[in-house]
């Protein structure tokens, strides 16, 4: 959900329950300006601090155990899947915090979701980050600029030349 002004943090508070929240700025990369808003004693004057210095993003914490996903998507396919571990204390997955990456093997279920998410944003290429939540794997996050040198290490794949690939293939709009 979407806190534009400091008085929205209690609407947002109350749609989305009890419980820590990850609060994320409108743009962002390598994990700044994301923060765990955790226990529900503070949780509204903290957000309402962070929403003084711009709109945010708010979404419930999904505890993902030590590792969540990463789907790269171009065009209509999963080109690469990895296994982002926390770095020990933290509980964003960016390679900038310390995150380890792995190869992994996406499942169908995670592979279409990564997929529709990307379509549904309007995207031709995109990272899609996952965890598994309690009734299944969750989209938390769709990435239009993701960054690419973590999973083409882990997946010894040239995204950057897949990427190229789409865009010659694809018809101008400019036209």
């Amino acid at each position: 959900m979407l806190i534009q002004h400091p008085p929205d943090a209690e609407h947002v508070l109350s749609v989305l329950g009890e419980g820590p929240v990850v609060a994320k700025r409108l743009y962002g990369s390598q994990g700044r300006g994301v923060t765990l808003v955790d226990g529900t004693r503070g949780q509204r004057s903290v957000l309402e601090s962070l929403a003084h210095d711009g709109p945010l993003v708010v979404q419930p914490f999904i505890a993902s155990g030590e590792a969540d996903y990463r789907a790269l998507v171009i065009g209509d396919r999963v080109v690469a899947g990895v296994r982002k571990y926390h770095a020990h204390g933290e509980f964003r997955s960016n390679a900038h915090r310390g995150a380890n990456f792995e190869s992994f093997s996406l499942s169908d279920e995670m592979r279409n979701m990564a997929i529709r998410a990307t379509q549904a944003m309007g995207l031709l290429f995109a990272g899609v980050d996952m965890a598994q939540g309690p009734q299944g794997p969750l989209v938390y996050e769709v990435n239009a600029v993701p960054g690419l040198r973590a999973v083409e290490e882990a997946c010894q794949v040239d995204i950057a030349a897949q990427m190229i690939q789409l865009l010659e293939s694809t018809p101008s709009n400019a036209g």
